[in-house]
């Protein structure tokens, strides 16, 4: 069933190879026709000891595993099991969460580590004024907003408060905190915002900067150095400002009555449990989720301060007041900003899940257009779906119109694709409404264009990059390899009650 090329496999393991072995990949081991080669081997006999000791007894130990292991991975396919659908499925979702780090622009997705690595050192305090505007807006209504952005700015210049001018933003938050926004750092705001409170200068106003929201203009207030992240526990007695001044001393003697219950030595997390009125956090003790630089989560400036001042786990502030109430927090753990190595995969995470992602993919999208060949004629020949598409394609059973004549829209990789493709594409999905027609072809043709180029792409990695159809392989054979023991070996075990009863005796 399977043959080795002893010769080949010797050759393998002598340390001072000569040339024609270092510049052939030669074929092993054979199972079913699958052709195992030497670098197959030599990848899974090291991944697999982390003391290699390339000794005979080793070798040979190991090279009697992987046989059995690549017989088994056989039958399974005599078996059909690769082609079952579940298992399929799997496979493919391995094949995309695989394919993900090579459909990257390696250089601008490190640029965006390290700068955002380089934000967090600090966190900036800013106001913002918001006219609104959405992204797919006319261009007519985003002149309109822009305009007024560029007004509302002038009038800062001659001397207006930010503070009144704040009253007419477009934010509703602005009518209590004057479109001050308090301090944040990296991954805490849209990145177009961050970029520009990053880079205006303490105490001066920005140029109106554009997000999805609509244009903002930054007054950056302050900066200082990340404080870290902390995690606290808390007890709220409920208290508003618009509240009966009776009302709110009687807040005021309950919060520092339970003040005086810890100074006594009474338990925190039995006290909140007992009289928070923060029902979200009463039944764990009060216990809050971690805030702060290396979080998504940001407090109120009253209450990030009064945790931040204390100095030890477990100690508690003073009674304080916020928008919300009273408050007591209690300081449960502490984290300084920790290196770039630490943080890395947090921020690679982040970055792939947020709005900075859309940067690195049409970098490597551009980058890709410069690689192979590429040429776009949709400037005029997307004219005929402007014309002939309307209203009706927003409905469920949408019936395209025909086309006349199908030219080619764009050409890449030595490939045309056509308007009917383009068509039929549109056809194929729904749509949200647009604010008119033409927005909606350009976004849906740009789409369509980057999902066929990464396509491509991504057909073509096993070939160029050898290390990723090598982890195909390990989760194709992995997954095979599972199913065929449990149905052959694991399973059988379990339901054969006469064995297992003759191995208890």
């Amino acid at each position: 069933m399977y043959k080795i090329n002893w010769l080949f496999f010797l050759m393998l393991f002598i340390f001072s190879m000569n040339s024609y072995a270092q510049k052939s990949d030669p074929v092993i081991i054979t199972v079913n026709d699958q052709h195992i080669t030497k670098s197959d081997f030599l990848r899974a006999y090291l991944k697999n000891n982390d003391n290699p000791k390339y000794d005979k007894e080793s070798l040979d130990e190991y090279l009697d595993l992987y046989i059995k292991f690549k017989l088994k991975v056989a039958e399974a396919e005599a078996l059909g099991y690769d082609t079952l659908p579940d298992l399929i499925k799997e496979l493919n979702s391995h094949k995309e969460q695989l394919s993900h780090p090579y459909l990257i622009d390696t250089a601008k997705s490190n640029e965006l580590i390290n700068e955002a690595y380089e934000r967090m050192q600090s966190e900036v305090r800013a106001s913002h004024i918001l006219v609104s505007v959405k992204p797919d807006a006319s261009p007519s209504d985003t002149l309109k907003a822009y305009n007024k952005a560029l007004e509302l700015k002038k009038r800062i210049d001659n001397g207006e408060d930010f503070a009144d001018v704040a009253a007419e933003s477009d934010d509703p938050s602005a009518k209590t905190n004057k479109g001050d926004l308090g301090y944040f750092t990296a991954f805490q705001m849209v990145y177009p915002f961050e970029t520009a409170a990053y880079t205006t200068p303490v105490g001066e106003v920005s140029m109106p900067i554009r997000s999805n929201y609509g244009y903002h203009i930054i007054k950056v207030t302050d900066k200082r150095k990340a404080r870290g992240t902390i995690t606290t526990a808390h007890i709220m007695i409920v208290s508003k400002a618009t509240d009966d001044r009776s009302e709110i001393e009687k807040a005021e003697q309950k919060i520092n009555e339970i003040y005086e219950k810890l100074q006594n030595g009474e338990p925190f997390d039995r006290l909140a449990r007992l009289y928070s009125d923060d029902q979200g956090s009463k039944s764990r003790g009060g216990r809050l989720m971690p805030f702060g630089s290396g979080t998504n989560q940001r407090m109120v400036t009253e209450f990030e301060d009064a945790a931040f001042a204390l100095k030890n786990n477990g100690d508690f502030s003073e009674p304080f007041r916020t928008d919300f109430g009273y408050h007591i927090v209690q300081r449960i753990d502490f984290k300084p900003l920790g290196t770039l190595k630490e943080l890395e995969p947090q921020i690679k995470q982040k970055i792939t899940q947020g709005d900075r992602s859309k940067i690195s993919e049409k970098t490597f999208i551009s980058r890709l257009k410069e690689e192979n060949p590429y040429k776009d004629k949709s400037d005029k020949r997307l004219q005929w779906f402007y014309d002939n598409i309307d209203s009706t394609i927003y409905a469920k059973n949408w019936s395209a119109p025909n086309l006349k004549k199908d030219s080619w829209l764009f050409k890449y990789n030595k490939q045309k694709y056509n308007a009917s493709d383009f068509l039929n594409y549109l056809a194929n999905k729904r749509h949200k409404k647009e604010t008119s027609i033409k927005v909606l072809i350009d976004n849906e043709y740009n789409q369509w264009k980057n999902e066929i180029i990464i396509n491509d792409e991504k057909s073509q990695l096993e070939n160029k990059y050898p290390q990723y159809k090598a982890l195909l392989q390990e989760y194709h054979d992995g997954i095979l390899l599972y199913e065929i023991m449990k149905d052959k070996v694991w399973d059988k075990a379990i339901k054969d009650t006469t064995g297992l009863q003759n191995f208890f005796n």
